[in-house]
């Protein structure tokens, strides 16, 4: 594999599995964890199936919801999902 590729591969796997993150906060049915690189993104993990429905609704309404960047699955539990959201400014709200 080309060095380049190692190198994106790296630098974005750590972020996901390596890096211990501090929790943000937690609702009923996830857990929100603050990104260690971008101040701006936190993932939220919940189980599959409901983490499909909100994030269904999330993209539909974009104007209304934080954006998402991507959806992945979580690496220590095959039914929860790990979605990396954009943190919003709730100070100002």
């Amino acid at each position: 594999m080309k060095t380049w590729i190692k190198q994106i591969l790296r630098e974005n796997l750590d972020e996901i599995k390596t890096t211990p993150k501090g929790e943000f906060g937690s609702g009923c049915f996830h857990c929100v964890y603050k990104s260690n690189k971008n101040p701006n993104r936190l993932y939220k993990i919940g189980a599959k199936q409901t983490v499909m429905g909100w994030v269904d609704i999330f993209k539909s309404n974009p104007k209304i919801f934080p954006k998402i960047y991507r959806v992945f699955p979580y690496n220590k539990n095959p039914y929860n999902m790990v979605v990396e959201i954009e943190k919003l400014n709730t100070q100002n709200a």
